[in-house]
């Protein structure tokens, strides 16, 4: 049997060729895989809500140093 152009391209195209191993892998590797992925993101949503936090916390502690040293009178707030 001979394929048709269009099944020809999509077994001979550059992105099957990143789709073959998942394609002939096993379910347990499948399921690995999916494991790998998933434990991926949620490392990247760990930094990401842990530079949120100190970004956040580093706003909180410039903010009450501000406040304390106007409540001690070290900064001068110009009067109009």
């Amino acid at each position: 049997m001979i394929p048709t152009p269009r099944e020809f391209w999509r077994r001979n195209s550059p992105t099957s060729l990143i789709r073959a191993p998942l394609r002939f892998a096993s379910d347990e590797d499948r399921q690995l895989y999916r494991q790998g992925i998933r434990t991926l993101a949620l490392v990247y949503v760990g930094i990401v809500v842990l530079v949120v936090a100190v970004t956040a916390l580093r706003g909180e502690w410039r903010k009450q140093d501000v406040t304390t040293k106007a409540v001690a009178g070290t900064i001068e707030t110009p009067r109009r």
